[in-house]
């Protein structure tokens, strides 16, 4: 009876669009990428901007697990569901947490994470009695109660000791799965135990993606409307809404959407599928970076941008870039020249533009940007009339190789479906 009620709560195979459930949960995370920028506004020192990095990591994991278990459980049954809305309660309060997190409410921002992987895992676990899962389900909750220890002691600390404890629970949380879970008497999950669907997973990050831009032209537009319409604001927003559309173009290049086939056609699923959700958060994480940026430059647009105001926005698009460079090397082994070249330029911008009005930081990137967008666009067309078959999109200059590790190779399985059959026995708990 209750092996029946594990597999009630397994996708259907084929069943893989995203649901309506998965859309309602990222709206949480609206909230969470304001309130996030909102602390890098307020204050972006280095030191500031790093502990701020760690608050966004922690929020990034619990979206990037929650992802994967809406791959292997059905989001629309209502079991899934109750623990989808236990994840989304925990979600708001660590974002109402930020930035306090780094100060009084550190203890409720790291209880709260603690809470919700422990009580995720342990839901699934009663949902799973008598399903082969439960022993998977049983290695990543123990993984997440050893690491609660760090969430929790490092609350109650001074900055210099939490800092430290904070980054290695991170760590150790969004990379055990590299090797499985590993548990003395349990082993470690197979890498086909944690195969996912690439095409799922991959509309997923795209969709959190937006979300983010989303908190750039929503940031952008309140500090617009409270500054007035004079030209140097009004110039000011426009550039930073190119800015917006820029980096989406950028992100929604055809080369930016193969990593469904790297994941589908690899022999270690559950880890290139794991190692392509790092250059997310290097995405993610320069979108809030330059929404911050953006902000604080149509705040200054009347005067030059003060040096932390063109460190941020540039420091954002670096991270993107970074990020937009590591994608395509780990899928394609493949090099984006002309977006390692815009990372390469982009430091000069703050000199090139020190005395110039705050805003000609953000036309300086976004030229940067549409040079590399039109470069990208320049050389699809081109493939597309030699009929080459290359990938439309591939960077100006990219040095194709054979694709990283376990990539798509010919003969690979249809990218829109896994490599094989997946039973409640090969599914992850996560």
């Amino acid at each position: 009876m209750a092996g029946n009620q594990a597999r009630r709560l397994l996708r259907a195979e084929g069943e893989h669009q995203v649901s309506n459930t998965e859309l309602f949960f990222d709206l949480v995370f609206i909230f969470a990428f304001t309130r996030l920028t909102r602390a890098l506004v307020d204050g972006h020192s280095l030191v500031n901007a790093l502990e701020i990095a760690l608050l966004f990591a922690a929020i990034w994991w619990v979206w990037t697990v929650t992802a994967w278990s809406t791959d292997w459980f059905d989001p629309e049954v209502p079991y899934v569901r109750a623990i989808l809305l236990w994840v989304m309660l925990g979600s708001l309060l660590m974002a109402a947490a930020v930035p306090a997190a780094l100060k009084s409410a550190a203890p409720v921002f790291a209880v709260t994470y603690v809470a919700i992987h422990l009580g995720r895992g342990g839901g699934l676990m009663y949902g799973l009695r008598g399903s082969p899962a439960l022993v998977r389900s049983a290695r990543v909750a123990i993984w997440f109660a050893a690491t609660a220890v760090l969430w929790i002691a490092g609350a109650y600390l001074p900055a210099a000791a939490r800092d430290p404890l904070w980054a290695v629970a991170i760590l150790i949380d969004s990379t055990l799965g590299l090797i499985g879970y590993p548990v003395p008497g349990l082993g470690a999950t197979t890498q086909e135990q944690l195969r996912i669907v690439g095409g799922h997973l991959s509309e997923r990050h795209v969709q959190l993606f937006i979300v983010a831009v989303g908190d750039l032209v929503l940031v952008t537009g309140l500090r617009f409307a409270n500054a007035g319409f004079d030209a140097p604001h009004s110039v000011a927003f426009v550039l930073s809404f190119a800015n917006a559309i820029l980096l989406t173009q950028l992100r929604f290049l055809p080369r930016e959407q193969r990593i469904g086939p790297a994941i589908d056609g690899s022999r270690s699923p559950g880890r290139v599928a794991l190692v392509t959700s790092y250059p997310q958060f290097l995405l993610l994480g320069g979108v809030l970076a330059s929404a911050a940026g953006d902000e604080l430059i149509v705040a200054q647009s009347t005067g030059s941008a003060r040096l932390g105001t063109a460190m941020l926005l540039v420091s954002g698009t670096g991270l993107f870039l970074a990020g937009r460079i590591l994608l395509p090397v780990i899928t394609r082994r493949s090099v984006p020249r002309m977006s390692v070249g815009g990372l390469v330029v982009l430091p000069a911008v703050i000199p090139a533009t020190a005395a110039l009005p705050a805003y000609a930081v953000t036309a300086a990137v976004d030229l940067i940007l549409l040079s590399i967008t039109l470069a990208d666009l320049a050389v699809a067309r081109w493939a597309a009339r030699r009929g080459s078959g290359g990938p439309a999109g591939q960077d100006s200059g990219d040095i194709a190789r054979e694709g990283w590790g376990d990539a798509v190779r010919p003969g690979s399985p249809d990218p829109t479906r896994p490599a094989a059959p997946r039973d409640s026995g090969g599914r992850s708990d996560r």
